[in-house]
């Protein structure tokens, strides 16, 4: 009895270790998945102050001439 009480434990916490394990991949996936949108954003902000720079050299030179 003792022996199936030990197995039923073993398959217990190896049933809580697989859930863990699976729910760390899912919590980094989704963390992966924010920083990614992060950075895609961040580069389209910059890429328009870029833009917005630009054209403020350009109606700053031809404006004052």
């Amino acid at each position: 009895m003792s022996s199936e009480l030990s197995n039923l434990a073993n398959a217990g916490l190896a049933g809580v270790a697989i859930v863990a394990i699976l729910s760390l991949v899912f919590v980094v996936k989704r963390f992966v998945d924010f920083i990614a949108n992060h950075i895609e954003h961040h580069t389209q902000v910059n890429q328009k102050l870029v833009d917005a720079i630009g054209q403020l050299i350009r109606w700053l030179e031809k404006n004052n001439k």
